[in-house]
């Protein structure tokens, strides 16, 4: 199951595979593809405030496995992946369902 959201200008088809990165600088759901740019498509950024709003809600949780895998070669975590929690967003009945 997937849900329809608004990511910044985009409408995306969002699914439980969908990574969320918090690198400190940027949020981006790296499984998705925004701006078409020089080099071809760039990652989807998502807003700080939509980011938050997500989290405040519990819409996304912070998926420890991968964060941790990832920042294996440094001395400090700075990478954070979040995962979308799918089932609670389509309970919560704000989003689209799409197949």
């Amino acid at each position: 199951m997937k849900v329809e959201m608004n990511i910044g200008r985009y409408i995306k088809n969002i699914g439980k595979d969908d990574l969320i990165l918090d690198n400190g600088s940027c949020i981006q759901v790296v499984t998705q593809n925004g701006a078409f740019g020089e080099y071809g498509y760039a990652p989807l950024m998502m807003s700080k405030k939509l980011f938050n709003e997500l989290r405040k809600v519990h819409f996304i949780f912070l998926d420890v496995e991968k964060t941790k895998k990832e920042n294996e070669p440094y001395n400090t975590p700075w990478l954070y992946y979040f995962r979308f929690d799918i089932d609670l967003m389509i309970e919560s009945g704000g989003y689209k369902v799409v197949k």
